[in-house]
């Protein structure tokens, strides 16, 4: 049995006896402490037993909790959390990336005895709906943290999640493994010399051949991923940072900064000086150095 069979299947068993309660929310992308976890996807950890003790940010004030089972925690991508692991306990948690959902189990023994996590993965991205029941969480973690449907939709999610690992997919696929090799290049190489061309030439294919990967491998096809991830930085550069549009455009690979507003828009149904209001820093914003 694959290790992420192991953890979807123990999830399931414990949602079949419980109820997700109350989900807490770290919502804040100030700088974390040094061994924070922080990343840039988001992440649901479902505490099944004991206590779990973590610090986190909620609008500006750092927290520490302590969160019960059948409680989950929700970190929206780029905020950030640091489990102390002072007392014992077991949790799961479910990273959400665009390319595999990442399972693991923590366990930890009294006195800060931590054993090495049962890690495993679900090949491909969230289907549809649970693409919208994560951004549900992601909206409700900067609008409404108390919001009551929390704990449906985070319930919701994980067994989105099982229901994903019980259809069979065992392994991944060359092309499969192909493509999520391309997608990690993407999410590093993201800039305005980036294009189909220049990507194919570097993985030894034709462009079209690219393409019909992304239509094998993925939801998205070339173009649309490129942007999501073009997107997603564009996002991190206005929340954290002076930057106007011309200059986050330059970073990010859009070929002006009004361009950029179009496509923006065209994305996320706002503009951009509506989303660096709305999920703005509650520190100032700080300039962005070139090393």
């Amino acid at each position: 049995m694959s290790e992420s069979k192991v953890v979807s299947q123990e999830a399931a068993r414990f949602l079949e006896d419980h109820r997700i309660t109350k989900v807490w929310f770290a919502n804040e992308k100030d700088t974390p402490p040094p061994d924070a976890q922080k990343m840039n996807f988001s992440c649901l950890c479902l505490v099944l037993s004991g206590q779990y003790e973590v610090e986190f940010s909620v609008s500006g004030k750092q927290t520490v909790v302590t969160i019960a089972p059948g409680e989950a925690l929700f970190t929206p991508p780029l905020c950030w959390n640091v489990p102390t692991w002072k007392t014992s306990c077991k949790t799961i948690n479910f990273l959400f990336s665009p390319t595999q959902t990442g399972l693991s189990i923590n366990i930890c023994q009294s006195g800060n005895q931590l054993a090495p996590p049962s890690k495993g993965s679900i090949p491909g991205s969230l289907k549809n709906e649970g693409r919208l029941i994560e951004s549900a969480l992601n909206e409700i973690a900067f609008t409404n943290p108390s919001n009551p449907a929390a704990p449906c939709l985070a319930e919701a999610l994980i067994k989105h999640c099982c229901h994903l690992d019980s259809l069979n997919i065992e392994s991944i696929s060359r092309i499969q493994s192909r493509w999520e090799h391309i997608c990690i290049y993407l999410q590093e190489n993201y800039g305005p010399d980036i294009t189909r061309e220049s990507v194919a030439r570097t993985f030894a294919m034709t462009p079209n051949h690219l393409s019909k990967l992304f239509k094998q491998g993925g939801k998205l096809g070339f173009n649309s991923y490129l942007t999501f991830v073009r997107i997603t930085q564009v996002k991190h550069l206005l929340s954290n940072h002076s930057l106007n549009l011309d200059e986050i455009s330059e970073r990010t690979g859009f070929r002006s900064g009004d361009y950029l507003g179009r496509v923006f828009r065209k994305s996320t149904g706002i503009t951009p000086g509506e989303y660096r209001a709305k999920y703005i820093n509650k520190k100032a914003l700080q300039p962005l150095i070139n090393h």
